[in-house]
């Protein structure tokens, strides 16, 4: 389609009614371009308020295959990932000998890769970009639309992809989001599942550990307690979800963890 067709009058009604239309071109196998728009049909894209605070870059490195931090003051820490990984996970354990390596390590990467994909969508949505799900595919794009549900419940934002460390119990990190949900300062992460996730899931309990380590490291960065934290779960084959806690008895469990054990 040639854009020069569509005259000025058409474009701005258009832009109204639509009020927010991503285009996607796919490449089939025989060279064919197919053009596909994916409308937010009559909604309007959330503008989020920033309240940036101001945080200290940190340099990723990796010792022994795992991530750690290098702080501006030139610690070197293991990332909260690196130390969560040291909990048993026996039902990952049982559904790669069940699936095979072969077969795990390929949806491993599938996941890993939907996620970072629907990361960005989200980080460029809370930027208030215009068209935040420019150039991804059609899946990652209606997972991003079915979650915007919950995303539209975060008001005020502090801090994207917040680099974060703790000199008190060495560890760093880069949270998701920090700001305000339902009007309340919360922690926030998005996650990809294929199946429906609740709050007894050993996963889960691990993610807000997660969370409860960011938390940690905010407090001691920027002096505020935050104590609310929330899991944004999105998903292409079950309803998204989105489930709270309060992160002060994940704090001690966390805590524990690095008391227990070489990293």
């Amino acid at each position: 389609m040639d854009d020069h067709a569509i005259d000025e009058d058409n474009h701005a009604y258009l832009a109204k009614r639509i009020q927010c239309m991503d285009v996607c071109f796919h490449k089939f196998g025989n060279g064919i371009y197919h053009l596909q728009f994916l409308i937010f049909a009559g909604a309007v894209m959330k503008k989020f308020r920033h309240a940036f605070v101001n945080l200290p870059q940190l340099t990723e490195e990796y010792i022994d295959g795992r991530r750690h931090y290098k702080t501006p003051e030139g610690n070197v820490y293991p990332s909260v990932t690196t130390i969560l990984s040291r909990l048993p996970n026996e039902s990952l354990r049982e559904w790669q000998k069940r699936v095979g390596e072969e077969e795990a390590n390929r949806v491993s990467k599938v996941a890993a890769r939907r996620g970072t994909n629907l990361h960005e969508i989200c980080e460029r949505y809370l930027l208030n970009e215009e068209r935040p799900m420019r150039g991804h595919m059609p899946d990652v794009q209606g997972m991003f639309r079915e979650l915007c549900k919950y995303i539209d419940r975060i008001d005020e934002i502090y801090a994207i992809e917040a680099q974060l460390y703790c000199d008190t119990y060495q560890f760093a990190g880069r949270c998701d989001v920090i700001g305000t949900f339902d009007g309340h300062p919360a922690i926030m992460d998005f996650k990809t599942t294929k199946s429906e996730v609740d709050s007894s899931m050993d996963k889960v309990k691990k993610y807000f550990m997660q969370l409860s380590a960011y938390s940690l490291a905010f407090e001691e960065r920027t002096g505020q307690e935050i104590n609310l934290g929330v899991l944004l779960f999105a998903s292409n084959e079950t309803e998204p979800s989105c489930i709270q806690a309060d992160l002060s008895k994940y704090k001690k469990e966390f805590i524990s963890v690095l008391d227990h054990g070489e990293i």
